[in-house]
């Protein structure tokens, strides 16, 4: 019948084939021009979680009726990771403790920099961590600033500072 025993290739059904033909031909084409005009390293950067119990062995011969057994473990475990490969092949990476995070996105982006001697065009996807709009406060005049300008804007909203006390504890409380 012209069949043989494959493993499959996965692609992501939220692939949208318009969008991969603009970014083939427009928007890569551009990252890289501007990459080149100021002497920057390409990378690109995913996360992957690596799981016991979700390792496929890939594809193997037997004899008829006679199903092959590959040993593996009950026990589930697992280990993530964020990595950042160029086209050259350099590749960095870094194990991270419990699920992705702002932070510890921010943590990696430090330890990729870190000795670099040029500039790095990093191309992420969506992944929430990406795109988190939380400021890093680095020096105590940031937080500073950022708490005064939240504080500052409290008063613009009078029925959430009154929600304050609807809590049981202070309904003692009257205006």
């Amino acid at each position: 019948m012209g069949l043989s025993p494959q493993r499959p290739v996965r692609r992501a059904v939220e692939q949208v084939p318009a969008k991969v033909r603009q970014w083939l031909t427009v928007d890569y084409p551009a990252i890289q021009a501007k990459a080149r005009k100021a002497g920057a390293q390409i990378f690109f950067a995913d996360e992957a979680g690596v799981r016991s119990n979700s390792h496929h062995s890939g594809t193997t011969w037997a004899p008829i009726g006679e199903t092959p057994v590959v040993p593996a473990t009950g026990k589930r475990f697992g280990l993530n990771l964020v990595s950042a490969v160029s086209p050259q092949g350099v590749l960095r990476f870094m194990v991270v403790d419990g699920r992705m995070t702002a932070v510890r996105f921010i943590t990696f982006l430090k330890r990729l920099l870190h000795n670099q001697t040029q500039p790095i065009f990093l191309i992420v996807d969506q992944h929430s961590s990406h795109r988190v709009r939380k400021r890093l406060l680095q020096t105590p005049e940031e937080l500073k600033c950022y708490v005064l300008s939240h504080m500052r804007s409290l008063p613009q909203t009078p029925a959430l500072l009154r929600g304050f006390f609807r809590k049981p504890s202070l309904r003692y409380i009257t205006a």
